[in-house]
């Protein structure tokens, strides 16, 4: 089921849809896509994010020297990150938290030293790396944006069911 597709497409041709996955991304990712949000909304939630995460002056998050976040990431990105995810966080409105989390992990995505578009993680080489500098928070506003456009398009009051399934 990773990244409800089927449950969208399902929902688009009016009907009823239930997807079961084990992965939490993927739940987030299917919740998120299958959930009605008025453009509105999600503009309006994501500028105040945007806004509060741009003032943000709190620690950034920290990974031990095993994770190396560091080989996947520069280190300007760990700040705007950090206060993405923390403005997010304060969110109170779980459907539009979930939204937002997906567009900060595709946010996420697009400012790591990866190929894009490729299912397989793979580091720019050095030099790419060096012209590879991208704005935290401009990509984060892209992926807000393209949110707007595609959620408001679910039927209002479509059904979905997204079920974590748990292996014994």
């Amino acid at each position: 089921m990773w990244g409800g597709a089927v449950l969208v497409e399902a929902i688009l041709s009016g009907r009823d849809a239930i997807g079961y996955d084990i992965n939490e991304l993927a739940l987030l990712v299917s919740k998120a896509k299958t959930t009605f949000l008025s453009r509105d909304q999600i503009e309006a939630t994501g500028k105040q994010v945007l806004e509060k995460a741009k003032l943000y002056s709190g620690p950034s998050l920290c990974f031990g020297q095993s994770e190396r976040v560091d080989y996947w990431f520069k280190p300007y990105m760990f700040s705007p990150l950090s206060a993405l995810r923390s403005s997010i966080d304060f969110l109170r409105d779980a459907e539009i938290k979930n939204l937002l989390r997906v567009v900060f992990s595709a946010t996420v995505r697009n400012v790591s030293l990866t190929y894009r578009n490729e299912i397989r993680l793979r580091r720019m080489t050095i030099a790419e790396q060096d012209l590879f500098n991208p704005d935290v928070f401009r990509k984060f506003e892209e992926k807000l944006l393209e949110a707007a456009r595609r959620v408001p398009e679910l039927p209002l009051g479509s059904k979905t069911s997204v079920v974590s399934l748990t292996l014994r």
